[in-house]
């Protein structure tokens, strides 16, 4: 169980519980979803308090062992030698690789092609390839995963396609800051939601209700983003709101949340 209790970022106060494996994590800020992921990782001091399991997850060495946290943005690897990968994680970070594993998604994704090797012998790789070598490690290990921005500057939807059916076939915690909802449609239990409105919303995929509506009064309680033509999202409205929104004559059409970056300003 992950619990949140009097965490500041920035404008927002956060306080939750979560008791589920696969969780994102959405913001059209992308600082407040990196900042979340890394107190969620342990490895920020949060201002309040983060839990799992009944411990503080800061500075935890247990914890530690039991989670990864990569950014697939960063660089971790300038090499595709599956030894020389399990033998710098194993001494860097304490944590044994499935090698079969690694050299089996290098092989399927075909990163050997998206790198160059440098004259120091480094491989180089393309945006597309780092991020694919990262979840390639991460696939590799057992631990709980805390990753964010797991599909950027992913171009092939077959690299997306199995990506996601390699971790569906995950157990354990599964954290993501999500760089796109859309690739991971149908994957997370729960989503938690930075709103317009300065809230944290933790939203449920298979049960919660979104809405797309014109701007009105009558909605205030309920609002989560603003859309680029003027219209308002928002989250399980009460049967006698939308009984009056539809006596008003308000245009309302249903959505799935992981429709949301359609409607909201680039």
């Amino acid at each position: 169980m992950i619990v949140l209790e009097n965490v500041l970022l920035k404008n927002y106060k956060i306080n939750l519980e979560l008791d589920s494996n696969r969780v994102g994590i959405f913001s059209r800020d992308s600082y407040l979803t990196e900042e979340l992921l890394l107190i969620l990782a342990g490895i920020i001091k949060p201002k309040g308090k983060c839990m799992f399991n009944g411990e503080e997850v800061y500075d935890n060495d247990k914890y530690f062992k039991s989670r990864i946290y990569i950014d697939c943005k960063e660089s971790y690897l300038k090499t595709l030698n599956v030894n020389t990968i399990a033998s710098s994680i194993k001494n860097k970070f304490q944590k044994n690789i499935n090698e079969i594993k690694l050299k089996k998604h290098i092989d399927t994704l075909k990163i050997r092609g998206e790198c160059e090797i440098s004259f120091a012998f480094e491989y180089d790789f393309t945006p597309t390839g780092n991020t694919l070598i990262n979840l390639s490690l991460a696939l590799s290990l057992d631990d709980a995963l805390i990753i964010n921005n797991p599909t950027i500057n992913l171009l092939r939807l077959s690299d997306i396609n199995y990506i996601y059916s390699q971790f569906q076939k995950r157990e354990g915690l599964l954290i993501f800051g999500l760089n796109s909802l859309i690739d991971m449609k149908h994957f997370f239990d729960r989503i938690i939601c930075f709103t317009d409105y300065k809230e944290v919303r933790v939203i449920n995929p298979l049960v919660d209700s979104l809405l797309l509506i014109d701007r009105c009064d009558i909605i205030d309680d309920y609002k989560l983003f603003n859309t680029k033509d003027g219209r308002i999202i928002t989250l399980n409205l009460p049967l006698e709101t939308s009984k009056r929104l539809q006596k008003q004559k308000i245009r309302i059409e249903r959505i799935s949340i992981y429709e949301i970056e359609n409607y909201l300003p680039k």
